[in-house]
């Protein structure tokens, strides 16, 4: 597996504030075995909050009517920036020390350490976006009571138009 060695306690690798489009994998990050103390062995930005928060992501404001073409992928806005920063997280159930633990049980608790690492004050705004499942609302209140919820919208496009085709034909102008 290929390695970076930091040549001292400074990060083995450092990016500009907001950069993007980088990918590193399968690579051993660390410092020299002399160093005793690191506080970052890779540092994003400046190395504070500013990369982490949505402060640091350019706004590309849409009007409704935008979403929803959008939505029904009938267009696409040219000046629409592609995704940063995306992170997608699953977690199955796993066995530890003889029992079974729930992968969203897992996930949830991952995240709450994560949170808590970030922004140990608890002051940063906190969002959650879930689709309409009701256990993970209900693992989100558990976690993180003071996070403002949201619906994804993409999912529950789904089952509004199930409800249309209960009241009006498939297809039809109505549904």
């Amino acid at each position: 597996m290929p390695k970076i060695v930091s040549a001292n306690a400074n990060p083995a690798i450092s990016t500009a504030l907001r950069a993007g489009y980088y990918r590193l994998i399968g690579l051993e990050i660390a410092v020299p075995p002399s160093v005793k103390t690191s506080w970052a062995i890779v540092r994003l930005g400046r190395g504070g909050p500013e990369q982490t928060t949505l402060d640091a992501v350019d706004r590309f404001v849409r009007t409704t009517d935008e979403v929803l073409d959008d939505m029904a992928r009938r267009a696409r806005n040219e000046d629409r920036p592609q995704p940063q920063h995306k992170r997608v997280w699953a977690e199955m159930t796993r066995i530890l020390e003889g029992e079974p633990v729930s992968g969203r049980e897992w996930l949830f608790c991952s995240l709450a350490v994560e949170c808590k690492q970030r922004d140990p004050q608890g002051k940063k705004t906190l969002i959650c976006l879930l689709d309409g499942e009701r256990s993970l609302w209900d693992m989100q209140r558990f976690w993180f009571g003071r996070a403002i919820g949201i619906l994804d919208i993409f999912h529950v496009s789904e089952r509004i138009w199930g409800v249309a085709h209960c009241f009006h034909a498939e297809k039809s102008e109505r549904a």
